[in-house]
């Protein structure tokens, strides 16, 4: 199967006239068709590509020798979760398949006709699922973190063996972004002064780009991540990797079965970004500004009205971010003795909580331990701690200073 180009098309396709029934396509030139007169996002051909393999054996059949019996069939099959030599499957991945196939002869329908202007594509077999109702409901998931789970699935994250696993199911826990988004996120798209993070529409789904602000605790992780990057160059990938052809992290299920069976929380990678946004609603921050947040489209006349400012949306991450560390928390007695000792280094609050000092950074945030009118020994005395971290002292400063 040939490439298919994934650029918008400069000038409007011309039909194509075939001369007889004989050539008619088959489903494999089909698809081609459709790729390259569709703008498909190389995520979505890739996507695409997959659900077409589910029914390769169907590639070199004739539009017209595929029935609406054969499509009924295969759909119940592929629903059902049956094992076939193409996989096994299950009901959202057969919905997306079988609407990606009814896509392909919509197009068909309107791109092949004959040298009398008729179309030579005049059913589509897929509609047989929608005549007879036979798609099924496809319920939105409802998974995410609950508060009182937390706690076991932070510390599942800093579990994982991969330490780019872990920074990047942090970021995505702490942003709420998609997962393909934080995957992409590069240096260049990180403003030091602004505090915040650009990300271009050609990266969003939504297609529109998106300006992230970074509260204390991001900015400081992201802080956390450059200074142990070997490479911090505009164009290079926070989470980079020489194993993926895009260059950067490749999202897929390794990591959640992971942390399923480390933490005892089952939890899909958007599960993740819904945590962020449940807890935004629990905390009666605005609508607007949590559509922001997780750069989700608006188009109510209302929305044209209402402009959520990049400090306003600080604000309102800074709040999750607060009920984040407080559900995270320590235990009551390790508070006590951090409380009673007054102690400033993240080394002794590791060795006190029984955690290591990428979490302590986390707790470092909790103002409660690191109230700068309490300090009793200089900042300096722990520079040695916190070179560990890749902190410098204007760091530290910085992340005492309340916002």
């Amino acid at each position: 199967m040939n490439k298919p180009s994934t650029a918008p098309l400069a000038v409007s396709p011309s039909l194509r006239v075939l001369s007889s029934p004989s050539e008619i396509p088959t489903l494999r030139q089909a698809f081609d068709d459709y790729c390259r007169i569709r703008t498909l996002r190389p995520k979505t051909l890739k996507s695409y590509k997959t659900n077409i393999k589910a029914i390769a054996d169907w590639q070199d059949l004739k539009l017209t020798h595929i029935t609406g019996q054969m499509c009924m069939d295969r759909f119940f099959e592929m629903k059902d979760g049956s094992t076939n030599k193409y996989g096994t499957r299950g009901f959202y991945f057969a919905r997306q398949t079988f609407k990606v196939l009814h896509a392909i002869y919509e197009v068909a329908k309107a791109y092949y006709e004959d040298p009398d202007e008729k179309p030579l594509i005049v059913t589509n077999p897929v509609q047989k699922l929608t005549a007879l109702r036979l798609w099924g409901r496809a319920g939105r998931r409802q998974d995410c973190v609950f508060p009182e789970e937390l706690n076991a699935y932070f510390r599942g994250i800093q579990a994982l063996p991969l330490a780019t696993e872990r920074d990047y199911l942090t970021l995505i826990l702490l942003t709420g972004f998609r997962a393909s988004e934080a995957a992409a996120v590069q240096w260049g798209w990180v403003n030091d002064i602004r505090q915040t993070v650009s990300i271009p529409g050609d990266i969003t789904k939504t297609g529109t780009a998106m300006t992230y602000p970074l509260t204390a605790l991001t900015a400081s992780f992201i802080d956390f991540l450059k200074n142990k990057a070997d490479f911090t160059d505009p164009a290079s990938y926070l989470f980079p990797s020489a194993t993926s052809h895009a260059g950067h992290i490749s999202d897929d299920n390794r990591a959640y079965l992971k942390l399923k069976k480390i933490s005892g929380v089952e939890v899909t990678r958007h599960g993740l970004r819904r945590t962020f946004g449940s807890y935004g609603d629990y905390l009666d921050i605005s609508g607007y500004a949590l559509r922001k947040l997780l750069n989700h489209a608006d188009n109510s006349v209302t929305a044209g009205y209402v402009i959520a400012t990049v400090d306003r949306m600080r604000r309102a991450a800074a709040s999750i971010h607060t009920f984040m560390l407080d559900n995270i928390g320590v235990e009551p007695v390790i508070e006590q003795k951090l409380m009673k000792t007054g102690s400033h280094c993240l080394e002794h609050i590791a060795q006190l909580a029984d955690i290591g000092l990428y979490e302590a950074l986390l707790l470092f945030h909790k103002g409660a331990y690191f109230d700068a009118s309490r300090r009793q020994a200089p900042l300096n005395r722990h520079l040695e701690v916190y070179e560990k971290l890749g902190l410098t002292l204007a760091d530290i400063k910085r992340m005492n200073t309340k916002e």
